[in-house]
């Protein structure tokens, strides 16, 4: 299970927005390894149920280890910047950096979608760079 840093879940095999703005500290998206890499349930859902029955709230610290924040390179990738990209400035700028981009394949696919109108050629299929496993469908 995947939060997208303002407590809400995200099927991390669905469609999602992108990344907010406003990541960093309590607002950076949090994974749910067990969930993501293994299949196993999602522990929210569990803990969800579990206050629905009644069960008590756990303490704060008391979240399971494989609860994890996205770190900035899972984010940064997220949004397609290439893995060599630099960022400046202290971890909550560059989330704030991150949030605010239009994703880099994004952009890419509609500039060349401005071109190919502008001289009339027909649409330029988008070709990710070696090792991205992301597809952007045309219509």
């Amino acid at each position: 299970m995947l939060f997208n840093g303002q407590g809400r879940p995200l099927n991390p095999d669905g469609w999602a927005s992108t990344l907010p703005a406003s990541m960093g500290g309590n607002r950076t998206p949090i994974i749910d390894n067990n969930h993501l890499y293994h299949g196993a349930d999602a522990w929210v859902e569990d803990y969800h149920q579990h206050l629905m029955i009644g069960g008590k709230p756990q303490g704060m610290h008391d979240a399971p280890s494989y609860l994890r924040r996205l770190t900035i390179d899972e984010s940064a990738l997220l949004q397609t910047f290439p893995s060599n990209y630099i960022f400046c400035g202290p971890s909550s700028r560059v989330f704030s950096q991150i949030g605010n981009a239009v994703p880099c394949g994004l952009a890419s696919v509609v500039a060349m979608s401005v071109k190919d109108s502008l001289f009339g050629s027909p649409p330029t299929p988008y070709a990710p760079e070696k090792g991205q496993n992301f597809e952007i469908p045309f219509a």
